[in-house]
């Protein structure tokens, strides 16, 4: 795990990845519809959650150099162009909302020594989710216990 700024972790692959498109766009599309007319012919709504990688939220805690930094901002924008462009409401990327409640620790949205989100940011990811889904259920701040507790997060290797 490469450790960033002010001791922030990131998962390793994340980062040469970022450089690399596993599956095209469109490829993923094709089959995301697949499943989307399977999940709709059963009766049910479908909603395809992109989350985006805690270095897309917080690149400013990342290593001062790590493989693929030449090219990781750039392929980030254009995939979040693209998954952010579409007009397809059954797709709900999490960027741009991830980048707008974002805050500096000790209110961040992802875990300074982890590699996935915090409730906060898990929390405002399922209300984004129900709200794409026109569920009637809405989180509220009861159903969320406020405070800071000790995390351990992943041990870096």
């Amino acid at each position: 795990m490469p450790r960033g700024r002010e001791g922030w972790l990131y998962l390793g692959q994340e980062l040469p990845r970022a450089c690399e498109q596993s599956v095209p766009w469109t490829l993923a599309i094709r089959r995301f519809e697949q499943l989307v007319s399977i999940v709709r012919a059963s009766g049910r709504p479908v909603v395809f959650i992109i989350p985006p990688d805690k270095s897309t939220v917080y690149p400013e805690y990342l290593p001062e150099q790590y493989t693929g930094k030449e090219c990781a901002a750039a392929w980030r924008e254009r995939t979040w162009a693209t998954i952010e462009g579409t007009r397809r409401r059954e797709v709900l990327g999490l960027r741009q909302l991830m980048l707008e409640v974002k805050e500096p620790p000790p209110d961040e949205v992802y875990w300074p020594n982890d590699t996935h989100w915090n409730t906060k940011g898990a929390t405002i990811a399922l209300q984004a989710t129900l709200e794409r889904l026109g569920a009637p259920v809405q989180v509220t701040d009861a159903d969320v216990t406020r405070g800071h507790r000790p995390h351990l997060g992943t041990s870096p290797r």
